[in-house]
């Protein structure tokens, strides 16, 4: 039985391709009812573990009754079902639609960053609770942290994939 070089070539190929690149889901829009939010978070939608990352909500409402100076606002944290963190935002009055909360998250994991809102007037627009589940797979560097780079794997994936072609080729 013959092997196709081309047929293992393309499929060595697309194996690295695969192995070596990273699925991101950024900017997901969440909806309750009327109400919906697009997440963003910094640095890169991918927070990191030990530092900082500030979460930007981004809210719209279709019947547009929607501002942020009219919501009791509450980002709720869970860690493993358990809530590490409740806190009612203060909007700030320049910015209608946008809501920006910094959290630490303290380790990686799985995390569900809930965002719920209840109007302070009756009637202003309908209550909502919008949760996102967020995966905090990166960690603090330490300055002597000789951690695989994914532009690193790319190299080697490249050098592997120009490898298996020069060996195919040459049969």
């Amino acid at each position: 039985m013959k092997i196709n070089k081309k047929f293992i070539l393309l499929t060595a190929s697309t194996f690295l391709f695969l192995h070596f690149t990273q699925t991101t889901f950024a900017h997901v829009l969440k909806t309750d009812n009327t109400i919906g939010a697009i997440l963003h978070i910094d640095p890169e939608d991918e927070p990191i573990a030990g530092e900082p990352s500030n979460l930007f909500f981004v809210l719209k409402d279709k019947k547009n009754h929607f501002a942020t100076k009219n919501c009791e606002c509450t980002i709720t944290i869970k860690q493993n079902e358990t809530i590490i963190k409740r806190q009612t935002i203060t909007a700030d009055p320049k910015n209608q639609t946008t809501i920006i909360f910094t959290y630490t998250f303290p380790k990686k994991d799985i995390y569900q960053v809930i965002m719920s809102g209840t109007p302070k007037q009756r009637n202003t627009f309908q209550r909502f609770s919008l949760t996102y589940d967020i995966r905090v797979a990166r960690e603090k560097k330490e300055k002597n942290n000789t951690q695989t780079t994914p532009l690193l794997m790319i190299i080697i994936g490249s050098i592997i994939g120009c490898a298996l072609l020069i060996i195919f080729w040459k049969k």
